[in-house]
């Protein structure tokens, strides 16, 4: 049903944008004379492309406390930098997930602010140019250290060989 409403939505989007799922993909420009520029407009198209990203980033957030939560989290490390600042305020998460502990035989489970302090360990650690030190699990610490290196840091996600099968 959640995927119905969003795609409606995401239609309903389209269409004020001017978008039109039977045209040739030139809005009309053909047909009216005009030249593709003029009937797009940029910043119209950018806060499409914000709302998909932040809309991705919940969505694969809330997947952490599924059953396919590894999945979800090699989504959220793929997205990268823009997941960082939704992912920092949910490190200390209590909620618990279905994510099993290995060490517990499987009794125990991960809580939410553990996988993501994962998810942002990893990307930072494997996939970025940072090499120093990283935060304990704190909120406080963590948006410390993002105000610190959200300008310099690059994340660059490559699949590792044990990921692409």
């Amino acid at each position: 049903m959640k995927r119905i409403a969003l795609f409606a939505l995401m239609l309903l989007i389209a269409a004020s944008a001017g978008c039109s799922l039977f045209s040739s993909g030139d809005g009309g420009a053909k047909k009216a004379g005009k030249k593709k520029e003029d009937d797009v407009e940029p910043f119209r198209l950018a806060e499409v492309k914000a709302w998909e990203l932040a809309t991705n980033i919940n969505a694969e957030i809330s997947r952490l406390t599924e059953e396919d939560w590894k999945r979800a989290k090699k989504r959220l490390i793929k997205i990268g930098k823009d997941a960082i600042p939704t992912l920092i305020p949910l490190v200390e998460s209590p909620a618990r997930t279905m994510a099993r502990l290995p060490r517990s035989g499987g009794n125990g489970s991960y809580t939410k602010g553990e996988i993501v302090h994962d998810v942002l360990t990893e990307m930072i650690t494997d996939f970025s140019n940072y090499s120093g030190r990283l935060p304990d699990r704190s909120v406080p610490a963590w948006q410390q250290w993002w105000l610190a290196h959200k300008k310099t840091l690059r994340i660059a996600y490559a699949l590792k060989d044990t990921e692409k099968q």
